[in-house]
């Protein structure tokens, strides 16, 4: 008996002694790594991801990014469908606007909201002094992005139709100049390039917003490639997510490596539109209402080339579900309500 006993507790403490082997082994061996390559516009929307990268969150997460810079999201999201990318940044409107001309195209999350990230610059000088002034006027923007569709829904809200001989299209690195040589009256663009327009040309500048608008900055790609990457993706929202906390708590150190990403925006532009932004990854009925409402009025502006566009089928809650499920508030899966007093 006590030689069963003894062989037992040997047994018993060879066990042990490899399930602590194997834990030790697990716990020091390489995390798994997943590829993933990010088209992004270089724009001050982009700051978790800014932080993430020089933090090493996504390091950390087991992710190996590749990150591909754009000036616009519209560039960003087109080298994307051209599946150059797995993923992108784009605003809203370029997304929805891609989701029209019958593309396969989702958003898995938001990156920032704001209603003073967009606006219009017009000159003082011009004889334009409120928003009513600027009936008649040309309006320059970079077609196909969040500032053709900030400009028409401003107009629209004031009852001042825009019309066609008074839209002048533009491409980003020359709308500033375009305002100066007299070719507009105004221009519709966001941020940076809005605060820097409005500083080069001083007191003669007047900027409006209008909060009938919310920007939002969306990471989207194409539906098949999204699911090939759902380990990577899961990587990259964790890492943004632990950005927020650290652009919470660090708010100087955050605007200098912003500064870094943006080096031609100076810090106290990219403070002053940083303040105007809130910047979280997230799902909430706030963007499922964006979208449904910028849907109906594009669907007006330009019909669908195909079905009808339905919001909810643009969205696609579950990648942050798996990785961050606090960050998804959206009530798509509410059901019927059948006890409420």
């Amino acid at each position: 008996m006590r030689r069963f006993l003894a062989a037992s507790g040997i047994t018993s403490f060879g066990v042990l002694l490899g399930i602590f082997a194997a834990s030790q082994l697990a716990k020091n061996a390489p995390l798994r790594r997943d590829k993933l390559t990010f088209a992004y516009a270089k724009i001050p929307a982009l700051a978790l991801y800014f932080i993430a990268e020089d933090q090493g969150y996504f390091v950390e997460e087991g992710l190996e990014l590749s990150a591909v810079p754009f000036a616009t999201g519209r560039e960003a999201l087109a080298f994307a469908m051209a599946g150059n990318a797995d993923l992108a940044s784009v605003y809203q409107t370029p997304f929805l606007l891609e989701a029209l001309s019958g593309k396969q195209v989702e958003a898995i999350s938001a990156l920032h909201t704001s209603s003073q990230g967009t606006g219009i610059v017009a000159m003082r000088s011009r004889g334009i002094r409120s928003p009513a002034d600027l009936e008649g006027k040309r309006v320059a923007f970079v077609e196909g992005t969040n500032a053709e569709f900030f400009a028409v829904l401003f107009f629209q809200n004031l009852g001042i139709p825009l019309r066609k001989d008074r839209k002048v299209s533009s491409s980003l690195p020359y709308i500033s100049t375009i305002l100066q040589d007299g070719k507009a009256d105004a221009i519709s663009i966001w941020e940076p390039e809005l605060s820097k327009l409005e500083n080069s040309l001083g007191e003669d500048a007047i900027v409006f917003h209008s909060d009938v608008y919310i920007e939002m900055c969306l990471l989207a790609g194409q539906p098949v490639t999204l699911s090939q990457k759902r380990s990577a993706l899961a990587k990259l929202l964790r890492g943004l997510h632990r950005a927020e906390a650290f652009l919470q708590n660090h708010l100087d150190t955050s605007l200098r490596i912003g500064g870094r990403a943006l080096p031609h925006t100076p810090l106290e532009t990219l403070r002053k539109t940083w303040e105007t932004m809130h910047f979280a990854v997230g799902v909430d009925n706030l963007l499922f209402m964006t979208l449904e409402q910028e849907i109906d009025l594009l669907n007006r502006l330009k019909p669908a080339n195909g079905k009808p566009l339905v919001a909810s089928r643009l969205i696609n809650a579950s990648f942050l579900e798996e990785s961050v499920p606090e960050a998804v508030t959206w009530l798509h899966n509410f059901g019927e309500v059948t006890d409420f007093k």
